[in-house]
This record gives structure tokens, C-alpha cells and sequence, in this order.
């Protein structure tokens, strides 16, 4: 996704300097904040990737996103998602 939490992790790989972003993808890529380069999601038939980072917050939008990657022959083994924590929670845990 490239709403708000494909924004925080796109801040986060580039300022990581090891992870390589060829791209991202969206249902709706024209509402992006041209951050970068964002296309529909059949653009990823067109790419050469490592992973497939899922950037979406709710669970029944990361299951329609693997029906969808499923249906392209995603391997799920490049496909990573977990829950986004905010930045807040995590200092209230120490």
C-alpha cells in the first residue's frame, strides 16, 4: 500500500541504506504522495523482486492482498506482512 503505513516503511528502508525499493503498488497509485514511484498492483508481473512487502494495517486487507499476490504466482515465501506496531506503543512497552 502506499497510504500511511507504506509512507512510515518506505522512511524506514531508505534511511536503512541495505534494503533496495524497486517500487510500490496500489489499488489507487494516483492518490500516492509521489514519495515514489507507485503503479496498480499488476506491476509487480513486471518486476524482479526479492519480497513483497505487504504495507497495510488491517488483517482482512492483507488477506485480500495474498488472494490477489496468490493469483499472480507470488511464491508466499517472498511475501512478508506483519501488524504495524505505532512508534508510540513500542516506548510504552520498555
Amino acid at each position: 500500500g502506499a497510504g500511511r503505513v507504506g509512507r512510515s516503511y518506505y522512511s524506514q528502508f531508505k534511511r536503512n541504506g541495505e534494503i533496495k525499493i524497486i517500487g510500490g503498488v496500489d489499488s489507487y497509485p494516483n492518490d500516492s504522495n509521489s514519495y515514489m514511484n507507485v503503479s496498480y498492483p499488476d506491476s509487480i508481473l513486471r518486476l524482479a523482486y526479492d519480497y513483497v512487502v505487504i504495507a497495510v494495517e488491517e488483517r482482512t486487507v492483507v488477506n485480500t492482498i495474498n488472494i490477489i499476490l496468490e493469483k499472480m504466482h507470488v511464491p508466499k515465501e517472498k511475501i512478508l506482512w506483519e501488524k504495524p506496531v505505532p512508534l508510540c506503543t513500542k516506548a510504552w512497552k520498555k
